[in-house]
């Protein structure tokens, strides 16, 4: 009994003694990494020493090595040593090959290494094949806190197992090393990259050709170079035994991708997609395929090879549903090649994932408005706005009106286009009919359309169709009475053709609503200054007698201007007098005589060379007109100079003379910084014209000043578009 429990107590202490040498090293790691459950293992591994005499297998010193770094390379826990820094310590201590020395060497130098280097761990290998098909594996693992060896692991088998023994060895391995790998982890490490030696032994020679052609060519890599065609050569042999050999086709995509040859770079990541889907690489790889797909999607795109393109976003899109590009791309050869049902479905996906994307917006806006107006109709409508955006107002005219009639209730955007190509072309008629036609489909108010009507009045004054101008003007006071600006309007159209008793009326009236409306006041005096101080002056004709009297009744009721001097024969006055009755006559060249003979007793009156202005309007000598203008404003005595030099503009701009309203709207703003208009119609200019830089910087001005101003953020948020 005695010596049975004698035996019994030796055998559980030798199974302690067993343990504890098993596990010192797990337990030199957990006090090592006490409370860090983020810790990282950090491994050295060195190449595989081969054993025996049997030297045609030397190939499989790196090919095990390279075993073991990909499986522990697929563990999150695990860092691994890079193969430069061995290198870098083995100089550093003048070391032979440090995978030679490490089991000779002192337990402190160990413990030196792993602190120089950075490691925790050392796995060192070894090999032998015994008559050429028994293979033995042994992995030695050093504890390099410790400086001791605290576990060797051994497998062995056929050589034709050569993958399963490698397998069955790096589990015991992390075994040993207290390292549980997860479900993902597993399925990568046990995965078996091929059953052939033959197509192994090819792609290792392969590799060990890419990592000498990299350290050789220093980045110069072309596919003819000798090492890079060993290599790619070696890696396609392997192939060829066997096709379906993942990693082979991984490492030739990574040839081809540091040779630049990327046709079949894309090629060779997509074979390993498809027979590794899940593999460690396979996030890279699909990455690397749709770059490549895209990219020889657009060369062909830009050859016009239209279907072969099509073929190459469609792999795209196996790859990732969600491709931008892909879908992009696909949109517009759909949309050259007139598809526009998969155009429509393909510019959907792309707002999917881009709302703001103009161009897909432009698109699905179109087909829309096709649908809703109808093809033909709305083809003539693009039409007719890019002849009238180029300047070409009468082919516009034809084209939008073509829109117009294939569709009565077109969109309002038609008609206005129409509208403004009716007012360049000087068809005013139709300008006014175009625009009353607006202004009752947009469901205003009176108060809005009272404006709409003012607007339509200035610009038909603009373009010299005072009795057109005056009715618009007169609607305007019709439908909102308050609104002094429309009889403003009235008064000076009145003015300008010679009705001095309607125009005096009339201010009245605004006097009446607004005593203190200075343009009102202003109008008044030069009306009165028109008309003349003496009843019983000699006139040119009755018209003018018969204001005269009305005048002479009015000022009993308001008191008149001062009065100007006295006329003598050849004085200013009765220039200008002769020169304004000439004009109101139509009698325009003897008008211009009379007012530039006035202009020489006064050469700083801007009454006259305002008079002078419209003369040369009404003869159609533009220059003149421009100069005699600028003129008028310069001399002006209102106070309100820079307000007339942008009136003047906006005049020019409604006209199409875009560079003298730009000159125009540059002088207000120098005169009055503040005047945001003058900054808004400059950026609008500058904008039409392409030069979106300062475009950008008047429409910023402008909102500065006016941060209300719709039109300023519109233009601001196409431009962004």
């Amino acid at each position: 009994m005695f010596v049975y429990r004698l035996r019994k107590n030796l055998v559980f202490l030798y199974l302690f003694i067993f343990l504890l040498g098993t596990t010192s090293l797990g337990l030199a790691l957990a006090q090592e990494n006490d409370g860090d459950k983020d810790a990282v293992l950090v491994i050295l591994t060195l190449p595989f020493q081969q054993k025996g005499e049997t030297k045609a297998f030397g190939w499989l010193s790196e090919a095990l090595l390279s075993m073991i770094d990909r499986d522990l390379s697929a563990l999150d826990e695990v860092q691994l040593i890079e193969r430069s820094e061995v290198q870098r310590l083995e100089e550093e201590m003048k070391l032979a090959e440090l995978e030679r020395v490490l089991e000779v060497i002192d337990k402190s130098v160990r413990k030196k290494i792993g602190t120089m280097i950075g490691a925790d761990i050392a796995l060192l290998g070894s090999f032998e094949v015994e008559g050429e098909q028994q293979l033995s594996i042994t992995v030695k693992v050093f504890n390099l806190k410790l400086g001791e060896l605290t576990r060797q692991e051994e497998a062995s088998g056929k050589i034709g197992d050569l993958f399963k023994l490698e397998n069955q060895l790096i589990f015991k391995v992390l075994d040993s090393l207290f390292i549980r790998p997860d479900a993902r982890e597993q399925e990568l490490i046990g995965d078996i990259e091929t059953s052939s030696l033959e197509a192994a032994f090819h792609l290792y020679q392969g590799i060990n050709y890419i990592d000498q052609a990299i350290e050789l060519y220093h980045g110069k890599n072309y596919p003819d170079q000798k090492l890079w065609a060993e290599a790619i050569k070696h890696c396609s042999k392997a192939i060829d035994i066997d096709p379906n050999y993942a990693l082979a086709h991984y490492y030739l995509a990574t040839i081809y991708e540091r040779t630049g040859w990327y046709g079949r770079e894309t090629g060779a990541w997509d074979m390993y997609l498809d027979l590794a889907p899940k593999g460690r690489w396979a996030e890279k790889a699909r990455k690397k395929s749709i770059e490549g797909h895209l990219s020889q999607g657009k060369a062909l795109l830009s050859t016009g090879k239209y279907e072969t393109a099509i073929r190459e976003f469609i792999k795209v899109l196996k790859r990732d549903s969600d491709s931008f590009g892909a879908h992009y791309w696909l949109a517009k050869i759909y949309e050259r090649t007139g598809e526009s049902e998969k155009a429509l479905r393909e510019w959907n996906r792309v707002l999917d994932m881009r709302p703001n994307n103009a161009e897909a917006k432009k698109f699905v806006d179109i087909h829309k408005m096709e649908k809703l107006y109808g093809k033909e109709a709305y083809d003539h409508y693009q039409a007719g706005v890019k002849f009238y955006e180029a300047g070409d107002y009468k082919k516009a005219v034809e084209e939008l009106e073509k829109a117009v009639e294939g569709n009565p209730i077109f969109f309002l955007e038609a008609h206005k286009y129409l509208r403004d190509a009716y007012y360049a072309t000087e068809r005013f008629n139709e300008y006014r009919a175009e625009q009353l036609w607006i202004i009752d489909a947009s469901d205003l108010d009176r108060k809005q359309s009272a404006l709409e009507y003012l607007s339509l009045g200035l610009k038909l004054r603009a373009g010299g169709q005072m009795e057109l101008a005056l009715r618009e003007f007169k609607r305007a006071s019709d439908f909102d009475p308050q609104l002094i600006e429309a009889r403003l309007a009235i008064a000076m159209v009145h003015s300008e053709m010679g009705e001095l008793r309607s125009a005096l009326e009339e201010c009245q009236r605004i006097l009446i609503l607004s005593p203190n409306f200075k343009e009102a006041r202003e109008l008044l005096t030069q009306v009165r200054y028109k008309i003349g101080p003496k009843v019983e002056e000699v006139k040119a004709t009755k018209e003018i007698e018969e204001e005269e009297v009305a005048v002479k009744e009015e000022r009993e009721v308001i008191p008149p201007a001062k009065s100007p001097p006295p006329e003598k024969k050849d004085d200013f006055y009765s220039h200008y007098k002769r020169g304004y009755n000439l004009y109101i006559r139509g009698r325009y060249q003897e008008a211009i005589e009379e007012l530039n003979k006035a202009l020489k007793i006064k050469p700083s009156s801007a009454q006259v060379y305002e008079y002078l202005a419209r003369t040369y309007q009404k003869l159609g000598d533009v220059d003149k007109y421009i100069e005699m203008k600028r003129s008028a404003i310069d001399f002006s005595d209102r106070g309100e100079v820079a307000l007339a030099h942008y009136k003047f503009g906006y005049e020019m701009y409604s006209q199409g003379n875009k560079l003298v309203a730009l000159d125009e709207f540059q002088i207000a703003t120098q005169l009055d910084p503040a005047l945001a208009q003058a900054h808004y119609w400059l950026g609008r200019i500058y904008y039409e014209d392409g030069n979106y830089e300062i475009a950008k910087a008047k429409l910023e001005e402008t909102l500065r000043l006016s941060p209300d101003h719709k039109g300023a953020a519109y233009l601001l948020e196409r431009m962004r578009e």
